[in-house]
């Protein structure tokens, strides 16, 4: 368990150094793309991608189920297994790569011409863009099987690295832009499409030399592991489409209701309930294969003890950052944006409060998913979500504020981790009472000292007043929120680092 644990820490590291990188880059990038193409080309382009963005919800459906098999079968030391998990997995991802491209070419394509209006001077570009667009959305879903043998292996440092590697090209491809005689647009679509080859190319070459990949044999998709495998993604499949459904529902009635100011405030409240979600995201890719292979090798105790931890201290990491962003948001956002739309900073603030309890529940859904029966939940979690698209609608039909429909995802955020609960008891048979003693009852000890002394205590300056949160928000956690075993490792890491610098 301590190499484990270890091991975790480390790719949790690894890939939030990633996540820092490529947020920053990607950032910078896509302002000067803005700026190099112009709205209507860049328009144009985000037109072009979002006609097959449709796809990406069952490449992520089926990329999640193929990451859950071969962890189990690494569970269970099964190479054969293994490796009849990975040939299923490409060729089913072969064939909804040629489903895509005849999808496209056909019923997408239809769409794109006759029914997406576009500058007539720009229809040739247009049509570049689609087919390198939808190229690179078959790329995409071909290199999947091989992105989720690399997680399964906990090769996070090449993960990483790969990822950086990507935002490194596409920061070239600015520059690339800026002394482009050729038509900008085309070149844009055609460079992104070559850095998707080059990076699976990369991939193919890493998985097959270092983590010796299993060679591709043509398999049959009748046996118990494709049915099993198509089971689990098509589930994973109604949820993912019914969260889109949720998000896209809600934004179609603030634009009814509200106009397009408010969606203006909900994009920029995506763009940074995104970039904080990104750090659960990244600790989330560090513990899933160890869950996965606990729950394998029947290994209750390791287990129950990764879930808990993983639920606790993913609350801690999105706490340290959310409670000073909570209490001077219109700080924040001032000092980045200009102009800041109606609304913004109360919609940042409730998504937040949804993004925490997300991160307790989060390390609950693995532990589903790692018990397999995902069925139930996704039914649930569907149901709910179609649900509140009617009640969005009627909450402001009766004339509350438009912040209404953001409580409404709080709420649902909270139902899904109860619903998590209940089928944790029932299904995984996961004693309740540890995770009410090692999870609620740490979070409950640092939550509401924090919020009394944050509400009592206050500094007039913004910045001072943020680093002052966050002080108790560390203080919080290390005193009332770590067990004295969790004192004590943090504070034998500490010394031996600072023993360590100032030895040598």
């Amino acid at each position: 368990m301590p190499t484990r644990n270890r091991t975790i820490a480390k790719n949790t590291v690894i890939l939030y150094i990633r996540m820092l990188f490529v947020t920053i880059i990607s950032l910078y990038t896509s302002r000067i793309i803005l700026k190099v193409l112009g709205v209507e080309d860049f328009g144009i382009y985000n037109i072009a991608g979002s006609l097959i963005a449709f796809f990406s919800v069952i490449n992520t459906a089926l990329s999640s189920s193929v990451q859950r098999f071969l962890n189990i079968e690494l569970g269970y030391d099964d190479y054969e297994s293994f490796k009849q998990v990975f040939n299923i997995s490409i060729e089913i991802h072969i064939i909804i790569s040629l489903i895509i491209i005849i999808l496209g070419e056909t019923i997408g394509l239809y769409i794109f011409s006759h029914y997406i209006s576009i500058p007539n001077e720009r229809y040739v570009a247009a049509q570049f863009v689609y087919q390198f667009s939808l190229f690179n959305t078959c790329i995409g879903v071909i290199r999947a099987p091989y992105n989720a043998l690399i997680l399964s292996k906990e090769k996070m440092a090449f993960y990483a690295y790969l990822s950086i590697l990507e935002v490194f090209l596409k920061l070239i491809i600015v520059f690339l832009l800026l002394y482009a005689t050729i038509d900008k647009l085309i070149f844009y679509a055609l460079l992104y499409l070559l850095i998707s080859i080059i990076t699976f190319i990369i991939m193919y070459v890493y998985s097959k030399n270092r983590l010796q990949s299993p060679v591709f044999q043509q398999v049959s998709l009748r046996n118990d592991i494709s049915r099993k495998m198509f089971s689990f993604s098509y589930w994973s499949f109604i949820g993912n489409l019914a969260n889109i459904g949720f998000w896209q529902g809600m934004n179609i009635w603030l634009n009814i209701f509200w106009g397009v100011t408010l969606n203006a405030a909900m994009g920029i409240t995506n763009q940074v309930t995104n970039t904080v979600s990104s750090f659960i995201v990244n600790f989330q890719m560090a513990y899933k294969p160890a869950v996965i292979q606990y729950y394998t090798k029947r290994d209750k105790y390791n287990f129950y003890t990764l879930v808990c931890r993983a639920s606790k201290y993913s609350f801690f990491l999105l706490f340290i950052i959310c409670f000073p962003l909570m209490f001077n948001i219109d700080y924040v956002l001032k000092l980045w944006l200009d102009i800041v739309p109606d609304y913004t900073s109360i919609f940042i603030q409730i998504l937040l409060i949804s993004l925490i309890i997300n991160s307790i529940s989060n390390p609950f859904y693995i532990a589903i998913e790692a018990y397999g029966e995902i069925a139930m939940y996704q039914v649930v979690v569907a149901s709910i979500q179609l649900l509140a698209i009617p009640i969005g609608y009627i909450l402001l039909r009766l004339g509350l504020p438009p912040y209404s429909v953001i409580v409404i995802h709080a709420i649902v955020s909270f139902l899904f981790c109860i619903t998590q609960l209940y089928i944790l008891k029932t299904k995984v048979e996961f004693p309740i009472e540890l995770i009410a003693s090692n999870v609620f009852l740490p979070i409950m000890k640092v939550l509401l000292p924090a919020i009394v002394v944050c509400l009592i205590v206050s500094i007039r300056s913004p910045l001072a007043n943020m680093f002052l949160i966050l002080c108790v928000c560390l203080l919080a956690i290390v005193i009332l929120g770590l067990s004295s075993d969790e004192r004590r490792l943090i504070f034998n890491i500490a010394k031996t680092k600072i023993c360590k610098h100032f030895l040598y």
